[in-house]
């Protein structure tokens, strides 16, 4: 549910929107991979220069590069506008729903709409979503933007997600939740979602985006540097673009929802903040490579007898921090990264990343494990119209995370928000495969996702690194004092094993909102340790405007 502090910073958009004034403005797409699927089939020639890796993608800046109105090819719903029916279902069907453009003002008006239903057979469980909301966007002027949008819901889910929300209290991606029919087959969560941000343009060179909202740095369809996997935040971004340069400062508020909500001089305060600090380098060096250089920083907030805010020293914009840190005298959690592109042709691209945490060379060399190695690596590929069949798009990706990666030895500072990662959704200490195949005809379309995965699992207190909430020199968690092995390999300590498939098929209503028709299977296993085996096939029917990913497949 949103707090207090949510609630100031969308009043403060709503503010900022109607008294901006006349200030080209900026808009940018939503993160779904599904929507993205046709700019990235668009933006994959190496005549395009475009920073993929940062997500969400300026829409402004892919008007300059691609025709994106022959994205798809295929036509409108032929829809006479001669009455007021015509014209609201052509609206529906073809365009956004409320369109207006006069005087400086252009904005759009769309209803949300997740309505699904299906059962997961092994349980006999029901499942089923009912999401309703609004979403409005549009400019001021030619160098002020903005977007809004709410989401209500109510949904129960299969027995795995819902053993998720009891242990961490959030709905994955979608923060809290307020459960109401407590029996196990009929177990049900209403939750709420905003998001909101205004966007300032002065020049081609700088772009300013302030709101609430989610971010990805990344090629691939996970992230080990800053993904979309966790609920959402308050942020100030700032583009620079120069030449062959792109650079982004992000600076975030973070919330640790672990325990109570922190009580000053007898007042709730709402939950500790945590704060972070992101840096972005990306360059593009000729027509097929693109390299990336990440880093960020996260500290706590403070706490009911300490307030540490904002950290000045971290409001420095250039790149790197860890000597700002090390002057600084901190213990503040930092993480280094590096991200990789590189175009074979104008259909295929290699990408990868490389995360690093904490690492000691000669200790790696001598295998000597006295000291935690955590790092994290990710290879992938992904090729458009192979095998000269149009609109079949496959993607390959390995990722693996060291033990302890993105963990602490102060559990304030790990690299979560909400109880969820910023990262990668099953933390560290993990190998995992994914392949996806997705086919569109007109408007038809399918998807086919697998998943393999090997990953460590904890044994009464003994920590093998997976999970990124407990310290990683260990500390006392939910009560246990762990202890722990050193980081020697990969998915170390007692294995279970993820076999995950999940196969979609509909039909899209409307490009501009996502607007689809979906039947959609899943079949989940996860076998291992103490020959524990857990299974969940899953079958559904939904309609939906679809703008955000909800990873669920962990």
């Amino acid at each position: 549910m949103p707090n207090k502090s949510d609630i100031n910073y969308l009043r403060f958009l709503l503010v900022f929107v109607f008294f901006a004034g006349q200030l080209h403005a900026q808009d940018f797409l939503p993160l779904n991979r599904e929507f993205l699927l046709p700019y990235d089939r668009a933006l994959a020639p190496k005549k395009i220069e475009f920073h993929t890796a940062i997500k969400p993608y300026n829409s402004a800046e892919l008007d300059t590069l691609i025709n994106t109105d022959s994205l798809y090819d295929f036509r409108q719903f032929n829809i006479s506008r001669k009455r007021l029916v015509g014209r609201i279902a052509d609206n529906l069907l073809n365009r956004h729903l409320i369109n207006v453009d006069t005087a400086g003002l252009v904005l759009h008006v769309d209803p949300l709409l997740n309505v699904d239903i299906g059962r997961e057979t092994v349980s006999g469980k029901k499942v089923h979503t009912n999401t309703r909301g609004f979403q409005a966007f549009g400019s001021i002027g030619k160098k002020v933007s903005f977007y809004t949008s709410f989401y209500e819901n109510q949904a129960t889910f299969s027995p795995y997600i819902d053993t998720f929300i009891t242990e961490y209290k959030v709905v994955p991606g979608q923060g809290e939740s307020k459960p109401f029919k407590p029996e196990e087959l009929t177990r049900a969560y209403d939750y709420n979602m905003a998001y909101g941000w205004v966007t300032y343009t002065p020049s081609r060179y700088f772009n300013f985006q302030f709101g609430q909202g989610k971010n990805f740095i990344g090629d691939g369809y996970r992230s080990l540097l800053l993904s979309d996997n966790s609920f959402t935040y308050p942020f100030l971004k700032v583009t620079t673009s120069v030449w062959k340069i792109k650079y982004v400062n992000l600076f975030t508020q973070f919330q640790d929802i672990r325990g109570s909500q922190l009580v000053v001089n007898g007042k709730g305060t709402g939950y500790p903040k945590k704060f972070g600090t992101f840096h972005y380098l990306s360059i593009n060096i000729g027509k097929s490579l693109t390299v990336g250089l990440f880093e960020s920083i996260i500290w706590p907030g403070g706490d009911s007898t300490f307030k540490r805010g904002y950290d000045v020293a971290y409001l420095n914009p250039i790149i790197f921090y860890r000597s700002v840190e090390f002057s600084q005298g901190s213990s503040d959690n930092a993480l280094m990264g590096l991200n990789l592109k590189y175009k074979i042709n104008s259909k295929w691209y290699l990408y990868g990343q490389f995360i690093l945490d904490d690492f000691k060379l000669n200790e790696f060399r001598n295998k000597n494990y006295r000291y935690q190695q955590k790092y994290g690596y990710q290879l992938g590929t992904r090729i458009f119209d192979p095998f000269n069949i149009k609109n079949l798009a496959l993607q390959g990706e390995y990722n693996v995370v060291m033990p302890y990666t993105y963990s602490h030895r102060t559990i304030e500072q790990n690299y979560s928000h909400y109880n969820q990662a910023l990262a990668h959704p099953l933390g560290a200490n993990f190998k995992e495969l994914v392949g996806i195949v997705d086919y569109r005809y007109k408007r038809f379309f399918t998807e086919l996702k697998y998943i393999y995965a090997q990953y460590g699992v904890d044994t009464g207190n003994v920590s093998y690194g997976k999970n990124i909430f407990i310290p990683d020199y260990g500390g006392v968690y939910n009560g246990v004092n762990y202890t722990f092995p050193y980081a020697k390999h990969p998915a170390q300590g007692p294995r279970n094993n993820l076999h995950y498939l999940e196969l979609k098929a509909g039909y899209l209503i409307n490009p501009k909102t996502n607007m689809r028709l979906t039947l959609s299977y899943v079949n989940r296993t996860i076998t291992g340790y103490g020959d524990w085996n857990n299974k969940t096939h899953y079958y559904s029917i939904g309609f939906s405007t679809n703008l955000q990913n909800f990873y669920y497949d962990f």
